[in-house]
Protein backbone atom coordinates (compact mmCIF):
# COMPACT_ATOMS: atom_id res chain seq x y z
CA UNK A 1 0.00 0.00 0.00
CA UNK A 2 2.81 2.43 0.78
CA UNK A 3 4.56 1.74 -2.53
CA UNK A 4 1.45 2.71 -4.52
CA UNK A 5 0.94 5.90 -2.53
CA UNK A 6 4.58 6.83 -2.95
CA UNK A 7 4.49 6.86 -6.76
CA UNK A 8 1.42 9.04 -7.19
CA UNK A 9 3.18 12.43 -7.23
CA UNK A 10 6.43 14.28 -7.35
CA UNK A 11 8.72 14.98 -4.43
CA UNK A 12 9.51 18.51 -3.30
CA UNK A 13 13.11 18.12 -4.52
CA UNK A 14 11.91 17.14 -7.99
CA UNK A 15 9.57 20.13 -8.13
CA UNK A 16 12.30 22.52 -7.00
CA UNK A 17 14.69 21.08 -9.56
CA UNK A 18 12.12 21.40 -12.34
CA UNK A 19 11.31 25.00 -11.38
CA UNK A 20 15.00 25.89 -11.19
CA UNK A 21 15.71 24.38 -14.61
CA UNK A 22 12.71 26.15 -16.11
CA UNK A 23 13.86 29.48 -14.66
CA UNK A 24 17.34 28.97 -16.08
CA UNK A 25 15.97 28.13 -19.53
CA UNK A 26 13.67 31.15 -19.47
CA UNK A 27 16.55 33.39 -18.40
CA UNK A 28 18.73 32.14 -21.24
CA UNK A 29 15.91 32.61 -23.73
CA UNK A 30 15.34 36.16 -22.50
CA UNK A 31 19.03 36.99 -22.81
CA UNK A 32 19.07 35.56 -26.33
CA UNK A 33 16.09 37.66 -27.37
CA UNK A 34 17.62 40.74 -25.78
CA UNK A 35 20.93 40.18 -27.59
CA UNK A 36 19.06 39.74 -30.87
CA UNK A 37 17.15 42.97 -30.33
CA UNK A 38 20.36 44.85 -29.61
CA UNK A 39 21.98 43.41 -32.74
CA UNK A 40 19.02 44.52 -34.87
CA UNK A 41 19.16 48.01 -33.37
CA UNK A 42 22.89 48.28 -34.07
CA UNK A 43 22.38 47.02 -37.62
CA UNK A 44 19.66 49.58 -38.26
CA UNK A 45 21.92 52.34 -36.91
CA UNK A 46 24.71 51.28 -39.31
CA UNK A 47 22.28 51.21 -42.22
CA UNK A 48 21.01 54.67 -41.28
CA UNK A 49 24.55 56.10 -41.13
CA UNK A 50 25.40 54.48 -44.47
CA UNK A 51 22.30 55.94 -46.10
CA UNK A 52 23.07 59.42 -44.76
CA UNK A 53 26.64 59.14 -46.08
CA UNK A 54 25.35 58.02 -49.48
CA UNK A 55 22.96 60.98 -49.64
CA UNK A 56 25.78 63.38 -48.72
CA UNK A 57 28.07 61.89 -51.38
CA UNK A 58 25.33 62.09 -53.97
CA UNK A 59 24.70 65.74 -53.10
CA UNK A 60 28.42 66.59 -53.29
CA UNK A 61 28.80 64.84 -56.64
CA UNK A 62 25.89 66.81 -58.05
CA UNK A 63 27.35 70.07 -56.76
CA UNK A 64 30.81 69.37 -58.14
Amino acid sequence: MFAAARQRGFTMVEMLLAITLMAMIMGLAYQGLRAGTRAVDRGEAVIDRTNRMRIAQHFLRQQL
